[in-house]
């Protein structure tokens, strides 16, 4: 599939297992449009009219005429052709996670976590599930609407599991257990956080230990539709933002410390586990392995998909105090009537749901050997169509955008995965865990 041209532009938004929210009214634009963020600098494009210094009258003389930007190379993968090679068999796997070797760590919807022993090698049959269940909390998950056992992760020493489920009350739970060498111990369990959600979807669901070692936790909007609570833009609520806390340095009756240099600490009415806010339902987010960066696909209310882009600078990790925009904007478009603020961070990227684009699902930078024309490249899909696309985001802020063509025909894209080694996994909603692959490595093993 996929020789379908790869458009940024209006839609709709609507995913029915995880990924939330419906709307109408597809715009009309023609195939083979893109229209990306044209300049994107810093920690992402902001709304702030840079054209004159502060306090200037633009009565000035014209600024002399700058030298015209080089012409972006055509993507390097434009021309390859991919595969998805299955390797395992899951029960609606959402997830996946690695530890300290070549063992994959997945999370199944109803509340399993299952162990597939590396290193992987292509599946004859993935009919049945694959691997070992290690842990089965599916007594405490609820799985109404748009929850489940969403994400996991390891602790940077890997002595310690963390666990992101909504439970059978519906709300947003993360959890902790300790580790031995194969196995988190059953009864170790501890709970970091809980938080109410007041509609059952918009979950949010995605943990990952940043490059920091910190673990940072994603939450929607708290659901419904056109945030009737105005989270995104409430740094009162939890909801609607991307947390950071440390678990390693909870106390007794404090499950987890609060770092000191998170935006929010000391501020009067802000809670202050909030690293960024402004984001509607974001279905997995990711650092660069390589450069910290970080990647956000957070699914549109009516007619935006969109991908953000924060970058890590010295000393700072990425994404620090960013608003994203949501509910005042959809995507680059208006959305609830409020000005934006000045210091609004727009999306790298976004597109519609023509051809029968739906939901976009946040992917991963790839940083494996396998595709040299993807090194660098973030890869991300839609959920309804199975596409996967790819964006390079070039030092100058400039982007080159293309679809992956994938031979064959691909399910529901509901996730992603990356192993150690930097290579790129795609969860289907038919349970199929595959390695993102070239068709001339596709039998490598």
């Amino acid at each position: 599939m996929v020789k379908v041209p790869f458009l940024f532009m209006l839609g709709v938004a609507c995913l029915t297992i995880v990924t939330g929210c419906v709307g109408d009214d597809a715009s009309d634009v023609a195939d083979g449009v893109i229209t990306a963020q044209p300049t994107v600098a810093g920690r992402g494009a902001t709304t702030t009219n840079t054209n004159s210094d502060p306090g200037s009258d633009n009565d000035t003389e014209e600024p002399a005429p700058s030298t015209p930007p080089e012409e972006l190379p055509d993507p390097e993968w434009a021309g390859a052709e991919f595969v998805l090679q299955p390797i395992a068999g899951t029960d609606r796997g959402l997830a996946m996670a690695v530890r300290d070797d070549d063992d994959i760590w997945l999370v199944e919807r109803d509340g399993r976590v299952r162990l597939i022993e590396g290193p992987v090698t292509p599946a004859e049959d993935t009919g049945d599930s694959t691997g070992t269940v290690v842990l089965d909390i599916s007594d405490k998950v609820g799985t109404d609407g748009e929850g489940g056992l969403l994400g996991l992760d390891f602790s940077p020493a890997g002595d310690h599991l963390y666990l992101s489920y909504t439970d059978t009350s519906g709300n947003s739970v993360i959890a902790e257990y300790e580790m031995d060498s194969t196995a988190p111990l059953e009864g170790t369990d501890r709970i970091l956080l809980q938080v109410e959600q007041p509609f059952s979807n918009h979950n949010g669901g995605q943990i990952t230990v940043g490059p920091d070692g910190f673990l940072y936790v994603a939450l929607g909007d708290g659901g419904s539709g056109g945030d009737p609570l105005g989270s995104g833009q409430d740094t009162s609520t939890l909801l609607g933002s991307i947390l950071r806390i440390d678990p390693a340095g909870g106390t007794a009756g404090v499950p987890y410390a609060i770092p000191a240099d998170n935006p929010f600490v000391g501020q009067d009415g802000a809670r202050d586990e909030i690293w960024l806010y402004g984001v509607r339902n974001p279905w997995r987010f990711s650092f660069d392995a390589d450069t910290g960066d970080l990647w956000i696909g957070d699914v549109g209310q009516g007619e935006i998909e969109e991908i953000d882009f924060l970058a890590a600078s010295s000393g700072e990790p990425a994404g620090r105090g960013a608003n994203l925009g949501w509910n005042i904007l959809e995507g680059e478009q208006p959305f609830s009537g409020e000005a934006p603020p000045p210091d609004l961070i727009g999306p790298i990227a976004w597109y519609g749901h023509d051809n029968g684009r739906c939901s976009v699902t946040g992917g991963y930078v790839y940083r494996g050997d396998r595709i040299p024309a993807l090194a660098g490249v973030y890869i991300f899909g839609d959920y309804c169509t199975g596409e996967v696309f790819g964006i390079r985001r070039f030092d100058d802020g400039r982007t080159t955008q293309a679809p992956l063509a994938i031979e064959g025909d691909v399910g529901q894209i509901v996730s992603f995965g990356q192993g150690p080694d930097g290579e790129l996994y795609v969860f289907e909603s038919n349970g199929t865990l595959s390695r993102l692959q070239t068709t001339e490595t596709a039998t490598d093993r």
